[in-house]
Order: C-alpha cells, then sequence, then structure tokens
C-alpha cells in the first residue's frame, strides 16, 4: 500500500513556509529528500529549486537542481520522495495542472501563503497511474525535533542562482 503519512521535522516544514514566504507572489518550489517506510513518508531534508517559470502562478523545477537533488539523496543514502510548492494566495490543494503532471509514488506538499501570513501546509499523492486519478490527501505530521541527521554529510550545495555554475 501507498503511504499515507508524511512525516516533516519541524526545521524543514519551517524552511518549507520561509521559502515560499520569500518568493511571494511567485510559487517556490523544491524536492523532499527522504525514505518510505511502510505507511508513511519521513522528509529529511527538503532542497530549494529554482522556479524556471515565467508566470508567477506556476512552477518549472530547474533540471540542474532536481539533477543535484537527486545526486545529493544517493550520496546520503535516501530517495527523492516528492516534490513541494507554494500556492501564493491560494489555497494547499493542487490545481488541475499539477494533477495533471503528478507521478504516481510522490508526495507532493503545496504550502498555501498570503501577503501577510501562511494559510497552510497539506500533502497529496497520486494513488493511481502517472498523471491520472485519483490524487488523494497525505495526513502531514510536524515532529517536534530537529531535522534528521542524514546518515553521511551532506555534499555542500551550489548557491542558487540563474547564472551558470561557477567554475
Amino acid at each position: 500500500d501507498a503511504p499515507t503519512e508524511l512525516r516533516l521535522a519541524a526545521t524543514e516544514r519551517e524552511r518549507l513556509e520561509s521559502w515560499s514566504a520569500d518568493a511571494h507572489p511567485a510559487e517556490a518550489c523544491g524536492l523532499l529528500l527522504g525514505r518510505r517506510a511502510g505507511e508513511f513518508t519521513e522528509v529529511v531534508h527538503a532542497r530549494l529549486a529554482r522556479n524556471r517559470s515565467v508566470e508567477l502562478d506556476r512552477f518549472v523545477l530547474d533540471p540542474v537542481d532536481h539533477l543535484a537533488a537527486e545526486e545529493e539523496a544517493r550520496a546520503l543514502g535516501l530517495d527523492v520522495v516528492g516534490v513541494w510548492h507554494s500556492h501564493p494566495d491560494g489555497p494547499a490543494v493542487p490545481s488541475k495542472l499539477d494533477r495533471a503532471s503528478a507521478w504516481s509514488g510522490w508526495s507532493y506538499v503545496i504550502v498555501s501563503v498570503g501577503d501577510a501570513a501562511l494559510a497552510g501546509v497539506r500533502s497529496w499523492r497520486l494513488a493511481g497511474e502517472p498523471f491520472g486519478e485519483p490524487f488523494g490527501e497525505e495526513c502531514v505530521t510536524t515532529l517536534a525535533m530537529e531535522r534528521v541527521a542524514p546518515p553521511n554529510p551532506a555534499p555542500t550545495p551550489r548557491a542558487l542562482s540563474s547564472g551558470p555554475p561557477a567554475r
């Protein structure tokens, strides 16, 4: 069976909320690194990615940042377990585009943020075939502990910038 609960350390949730507020009114996005264990998915590390969309109400993960997340997860003995993004001034529910582009097996965390406040953090998972339905909600449990230490030290991530990588 697919996991039905997403466990997120309070420190990682705070990072998602902060990144989302900083990006407002544009969407922020990134990837979730962790592990699946029975009926839950544990997020060990949240990563910020560049949003390559030119529209404020869309996100397109930068492929270089996606690859870096995959490499970091592999180095840490983890998996990429999902994607997160914000919905500025909108509810934390998947849009038609979110549902149409979802991959089965991944968690999709949506952070709803407005001008003055955070409105909520929810997670969704595609239960059927890729790019289809049904798209069900996962219970988000925020753990009141520090971020779970990865099994190995994390590689130093490249600074997020819109320019080419430094040489």
